[in-house]
């Protein structure tokens, strides 16, 4: 997986330079605002001797994420975000996590159309709040993510899109419990601002 990445990665600072010349034109900065469909992969949860698989029922996720354009083809972007869910087999919980990435996005500088990837690395914090009277229970962990969409520039300045984030999460403990590594999907619409 490792050497993959650095293939995909080396492959695409080879077309970087290409671009740099007609880079002075467009803005560097930008803000977005990603908001979608979540859904919650079961994942395992431990109880001292007691173990098993929780269920989720799907929720949602919003993100805010600014970046800075180091050419035309990519980007480093920090992002926060919040996911909600439910836990269906865990006392009725919300769930929610809170994701803080830094990303670098690879994007096609297409004059109407631009595909774009990213890769992110972070943190999240996990917080389970029950729907009955009880302790919320909060912890922070590890986190990457991969999102890929394209966008669609409707003026100079605004942008719309479509895309598809998978956010993966390290394993954890909760005052009551340890948490299994879990992964989210999300299925999302974004509007982007180019200063």
């Amino acid at each position: 997986m490792r050497s993959l990445l650095l293939v995909l990665l080396s492959f695409l600072s080879l077309f970087t330079a290409r671009a740099a010349d007609d880079f002075q034109n467009d803005s560097r900065t930008y803000l977005r605002f990603d908001a979608g469909y979540a859904i919650q992969d079961a994942f395992r949860v431990s109880f001292g001797a007691n173990d098993g698989m929780i269920r989720t029922k799907n929720g949602e996720r919003g993100d805010f994420v600014y970046g800075y354009r180091l050419n035309r083809w990519l980007a480093l972007e920090a992002e926060a975000g919040l996911v909600h869910t439910r836990l269906i087999d865990l006392g009725r919980h919300d769930y929610y996590q809170v994701p803080l990435l830094a990303n670098l996005a690879w994007s096609y500088p297409g004059e109407k159309l631009r595909p774009f990837l990213s890769l992110g690395a972070g943190g999240v914090g996990l917080i389970a709040v029950p729907r009955e009277n009880s302790q919320t229970d909060k912890t922070i962990t590890a986190c990457g993510q991969f999102a890929t969409g394209i966008h669609y520039r409707l003026t100079k300045r605004f942008e719309a899109g479509l895309g598809y984030k998978l956010l993966l999460v390290a394993p954890a403990t909760l005052d009551y419990a340890h948490l299994s590594s879990s992964q989210t999907h999300t299925f999302f619409a974004s509007l982007r601002y180019n200063f």
